[in-house]
């Protein structure tokens, strides 16, 4: 009868493979949901105007958006966040996937009338200026909130 003392080589081969199936799992037991919590917060929607119309990238390279809208926490712990405006002039804000934190916002919103790097509203809208306020309520958390439209002529930059 053959045993593993006369069969070093099989030894080896066993000893390998069990060391190989403790490192794959470590790395499993590693990659579990070790990574930082992303708290569940409220995906944005809303939709900006400007004289009830959406804003256009007259000339903006084919397949630019037309402008975004940028989310500034009041909160100094909170993140800022920024979507592009779809040609309707909506958007949806959901932060790293899980929406964002409640809370109040100033909202930027700037319109790439040429592209990218123009502000057809001449930066009236910037984060320096705007005057523009949301409140995201926190019973929201873990859903949709519709703000109601945007229209940027009711508003006046500071």
């Amino acid at each position: 009868m053959t045993t593993l003392k006369r069969l070093p080589h099989v030894r080896a081969l066993w000893a390998t493979i069990g060391s190989s199936v403790v490192v794959a799992g470590s790395m499993l037991v590693g990659c579990s949901d070790s990574g930082p919590k992303i708290p569940v917060g409220v995906t944005v929607t809303g939709k900006v105007l400007k004289g009830g119309q959406p804003l256009k990238a007259e000339q903006a390279p084919p397949g630019e958006f037309p402008g975004e809208v940028i989310f500034l926490p009041d909160d100094p712990s909170g993140v800022r966040q920024q979507e592009p405006l779809k040609p309707d002039g909506s958007f949806r804000e959901a932060g790293d996937g899980k929406g964002i934190k409640p809370g109040k916002y100033r909202l930027a919103v700037l319109h790439f009338i040429r592209g990218r790097g123009s502000d057809g509203l001449n930066g009236a809208f910037s984060e320096q200026n705007t005057g523009i306020t949301v409140d995201i309520p926190g019973d929201k958390s873990g859903g949709e909130y519709a703000l109601p439209p945007i229209e940027l002529e009711d508003y006046k930059p500071k």
